[in-house]
């Protein structure tokens, strides 16, 4: 029966649309800073899922038939973007942008049980399409505050870039630093910190910070 639904509410978007609006409402007045921005949510369910942005020429874009629930999405900044593809389920997410420029990009079909994506300095956050992130995992890249030479006093700990490819798994409690990329089909195993490039695809990477330790691989959301 509830597959059934499913599929008539895929094409019917008119009822979709309604129903959506009608189970997001009361996030409608959890949302601020629609001045000067652009807030598009339609078509995707929302509940106790706040908004926040302080800035002007922000885009935040929640594509169709996503489900967030419990999420936070906070912009300081200007410029700054969030996109979050189709069918993506987000529970107890925090997406925080700060500076002008920064941006989060979430691909398609993607679910995450908490955690906190942290975007500064302009930088990227990017990752992949079916993806499968546990609870406790934290993003970021940068550091939130300056390291500078004690000589000279230039700042040695610039935001870099973060991307994580397409169907990555990250277990429970992983961090994925600032200049990290992971390649498509990874493992990240419980309670590993990512620094810098795995570039291995179909790899299981585990550690303080996270090696390869098994190549070759393929995984499911599927026990069996």
């Amino acid at each position: 029966m509830k597959n059934l639904l499913i599929t008539y509410l895929k094409k019917s978007p008119r009822l979709l649309f309604w129903l959506s609006w009608l189970y997001s409402i009361n996030s409608f007045f959890l949302i601020n800073g629609r001045k000067n921005n652009k807030i598009r949510y339609s078509s995707s369910f929302l509940k106790n899922t706040k908004i926040n942005i302080s800035g002007v020429n922000n885009t935040v874009i929640i594509d169709v038939e996503n489900r967030l629930k419990n999420c936070l999405i906070h912009i300081s900044g200007n410029n700054c973007v969030v996109n979050i593809d189709k069918h993506c389920i987000l529970v107890d997410l925090e997406i925080w942008l700060e500076d002008d420029n920064s941006s989060v990009y979430i691909g398609a079909n993607t679910t995450v049980e908490g955690g906190h994506f942290a975007s500064t300095e302009g930088k990227k956050i990017s990752i992949g399409k079916d993806c499968m992130f546990s609870y406790d995992i934290e993003i970021r890249n940068g550091d939130s505050h300056g390291i500078f030479e004690l000589q000279s006093q230039n700042r040695i700990n610039i935001a870099q870039n973060v991307s994580i490819g397409n169907h990555v798994w990250l277990a429970a409690d992983v961090k994925v630093l600032k200049g990290s990329t992971i390649a498509d089909n990874s493992i990240i195993g419980t309670g590993s910190i990512v620094v810098g490039s795995l570039n291995d695809p179909n790899s299981i990477y585990v550690g303080l910070p996270a090696k390869k330790i098994k190549s070759s691989i393929e995984w499911t959301r599927n026990r069996h």
